[in-house]
């Protein structure tokens, strides 16, 4: 398993403490693109891309997604990821990850849904699997990915983060190519947006995007927020993840996505006593 780490954008800078702890773990950074990186010309970009490849041998990105709807049709959005991905490509990205922003309520056929669960904590979820995804929602989608491609070379995968199930980004990579873009999922978002807490249905979502799944997000939490605590600090099963991942012959790349040092720290000791092989 190709691991990988999340550093944000402000913080890529050599003497910073998450550069030099990814350098002494030996794990690649996934560039977090949340601000900052659209104000500085692409020299500058070209510059610190070959600090990174010198000092870290490589990276991947994670495209902006504050305030961005891609399956809404603002053509803002569609924009901002392009000019995102023209930027990673200075990068030369092993992968880039992206967020579809699926919501049953707002993106359904025939939204808004009627047929709702009240979760624990107050949390509205729907049982079982989500709403079909509607076919403007599916189109706008598209479109705004086949643009990131068309801007760098690197593979994308789409990551889950308020869905309640992986079915509305599968069925976005339908019309995408395989190969070019996939699924990441993201297995604490799985546990407490996707309500995965209650459903324990971790089995279904691996099964259902097994065919385009190329890249994990791992952190923890507990199931009552999106806690992103170090692995083994919540309540999440990685071991089971494992067993799900290795029945099926996947071998994903993966990002720990603890922003602190210390967090980060844990997490990586937590693979060395609990390795995926």
């Amino acid at each position: 398993m190709r691991m990988f780490a999340t550093i944000h954008f402000a913080d890529l800078y050599p003497k910073g403490p998450q550069f030099s702890l990814l350098a002494k773990l030996g794990y690649l950074p996934e560039i977090y693109f949340e601000s900052g990186w659209e104000r500085i010309p692409k020299e500058a970009h070209r510059r610190l891309a070959g600090i990174v490849q010198d000092a870290l041998g490589g990276c991947s990105v994670h495209l902006p997604y504050r305030d961005m709807l891609p399956g809404s049709g603002d053509p803002k959005a569609g924009e901002t990821l392009r000019r995102a991905a023209s930027i990673a490509a200075l990068y030369a990205p092993a992968h880039m990850v992206g967020h579809p922003c699926f919501r049953a309520i707002r993106d359904a056929e025939g939204a808004p849904l009627k047929h709702l669960a009240l979760g624990k904590g107050g949390k509205i979820g729907l049982k079982g699997q989500s709403a079909i995804p509607g076919e403007a929602f599916l189109a706008h989608s598209r479109s705004s990915w086949k643009g990131v491609l068309e801007e760098c070379d690197a593979p994308l995968y789409l990551e889950n983060t308020i869905e309640r199930s992986p079915w509305p980004i599968m069925r976005i990579l339908e019309g995408l190519p395989e190969g070019r873009a996939g699924m990441c999922l993201d297995v604490g978002h799985w546990h407490y947006s996707g309500m995965g807490a209650e459903f324990g249905n971790l089995s279904e979502w691996v099964g259902l995007c097994a065919g385009r799944l190329g890249h994990l997000h791992l952190h923890d939490n507990d199931g009552s927020a999106d806690q992103h605590l170090a692995m083994g600090d919540g309540l999440i099963d990685f071991a089971r993840l494992w067993d799900l991942l290795r029945e099926r012959g996947l071998d994903p790349s993966a990002t720990i996505e603890n922003a602190a040092p210390a967090e980060l720290s844990a997490s990586a000791a937590f693979m060395e006593r609990h390795p995926f092989k």
